[in-house]
């Protein structure tokens, strides 16, 4: 339940992880992704379990909603991780449900210049499907 669900602040501690396999031929052995609950998540729970997992990982894949950008708890956990030496790619998600690929460069626009005094990022947008 820890890791399924996270409806309130009592989860159970029996559960250390949920593994799903999938066969994929570019990922092999030496590769492993992980889902995290998110750095928005709803509990101080599902919060910490990413930051736990995060610091665990040699490089992360940050989702954001790109129709919105990165907000404070984004800016603080990036500054976190790129302080520690994580490489992170930013993912801007959703962003076929933005009007034009001008939101889409004005967000990145905004992205990079609210982060520019931590690292150079490589951003890169996908689709909600």
């Amino acid at each position: 339940e820890k890791y399924t669900t996270f409806q309130g602040d009592e989860v159970t501690d029996t559960l250390a992880a949920v593994d799903l396999y999938w066969p994929v031929r570019f990922l092999n052995e030496e590769l492993v992704l992980v889902d995290t609950p998110g750095a928005n998540s709803l509990t101080k729970s599902a919060f910490e379990t990413t930051r736990m997992q995060l610091k665990k990982s040699s490089a992360i894949l940050y989702l954001f909603n790109g129709q919105k950008g990165l907000e404070t708890t984004d800016h603080e956990l990036l500054n976190e991780f790129v302080s520690n030496g994580k490489k992170v790619f930013l993912v801007g998600t959703h962003i076929d449900r933005m009007n034009s690929s001008h939101e889409w460069n004005e967000v990145v626009k905004e992205v990079q210049f609210n982060l520019d005094d931590m690292s150079n990022f490589d951003i890169i947008g996908v689709s909600s499907t």
